[in-house]
C-alpha cells in the first residue's frame, strides 16, 4: 500500500513538474496558478473581514443587551423601536401614532381588532418601555377607514439558522462546528461517529457554500447546488 501511495504521489507530482516546466506554455500556466492564488487569498481576507465586523457586532450587542438593556433609552431611540415592532404584528403600521415622554409610550390611530392584541403586547414588550398607554380606534373591518385600506402584514423575522442565508459570523461560527465534529466523529472510527462526521460536513458544505440543505441534497424545486452561468461575451466594436 505505502509503495502504491509513493507511485501514485510520484507520478502526480511528476505530471504537474512536466506542465509547470513546459518551454511553451509553462509560463503561462505558472502565470495563471499565481493569478488565481493571490485572486482566491484576496476572497479569503475579504471574508475573514466580514465575518470578523460581524461577530464583533454581535458581540456589541449582546453586551449591551445584558448589561446595559434595563438602562434608561432616549424618547426618539424608543419611538423607532416601538414602530420597528408594530411593523411586525400590524397590516398598517403607519396608521399608528407612537409618543414617547420619559419612557412612557402612548399608541394612537385606527387597528383592526384581529391585530389589537397583538399590536399592545408587542409594544410592551419593547426594551426601555417604561408605561403603555393605547389609544387606539378598533375596527372590525377596514371598511371606511382609509388608512387601513391596503396593507400586508410583515412575516415574523425567523431564526437566524433558519434563514437561506447566513451572515459571516455565523457561516463562520457553523463551519467551525462543521469540521470539528468531522474530526470528532473520525476520531470514534465507529458507526455514530460516521454519523457524527456526516453532520458536521453536511453543516461544512452548508456554511461554505451559503445555500439551504435542501439545495445542497437535491430536494425542492431548487435542485441545484450550484449554478452554472454561461460566460457573458463582450462584442467588439470595430472602429474606423
Amino acid at each position: 500500500m505505502n509503495t502504491l501511495t509513493t507511485g501514485v504521489g510520484g507520478f502526480v507530482l511528476g505530471v504537474a513538474a512536466a506542465r509547470f516546466l513546459d518551454p511553451r506554455a509553462g509560463a503561462r500556466r505558472r502565470a495563471e496558478v499565481v493569478q488565481k492564488s493571490v485572486h482566491a487569498a484576496h476572497i479569503a481576507a475579504d471574508a475573514a473581514a466580514k465575518s470578523s465586523r460581524d461577530l464583533r457586532n454581535r458581540s456589541r450587542g449582546l453586551w449591551h443587551a445584558i448589561f446595559t438593556g434595563d438602562g434608561p433609552v432616549e424618547d426618539a431611540v424608543l419611538v423607532e423601536r416601538v414602530r420597528s415592532r408594530l411593523g411586525r404584528v400590524s397590516s398598517h403600521p403607519g396608521a399608528i401614532e407612537v409618543s414617547v415622554a420619559d419612557g412612557c409610550v402612548v399608541l394612537r390611530g385606527p387597528v383592526l381588532a384581529s391585530e389589537y392584541g397583538g399590536i399592545v403586547e408587542e409594544a410592551a414588550c419593547v426594551g426601555g418601555v417604561r408605561a403603555l398607554t393605547e389609544e387606539l380606534e378598533v375596527h372590525k373591518r377596514p371598511d371606511d377607514v382609509p388608512a387601513l385600506q391596503g396593507g400586508t402584514r410583515h412575516p415574523s423575522p425567523r431564526p437566524e439558522l433558519l434563514q437561506e442565508n447566513w451572515a459571516p459570523g455565523i457561516r463562520l461560527l457553523m463551519g467551525t462546528a462543521g469540521a470539528g465534529l468531522i474530526g470528532l466523529g473520525a476520531a470514534r472510527r465507529d458507526l455514530p461517529g460516521f454519523g457524527i462526521a456526516g453532520f458536521g460536513a453536511l453543516l461544512l458544505a452548508r456554511s461554505a457554500a451559503n445555500l439551504p440543505v435542501r439545495r445542497l441534497v437535491g430536494i425542492g424545486p431548487e435542485r441545484r447546488g450550484i449554478e452554472v452561468k454561461p460566460p457573458r461575451y463582450q462584442a467588439d466594436v470595430a472602429t474606423d
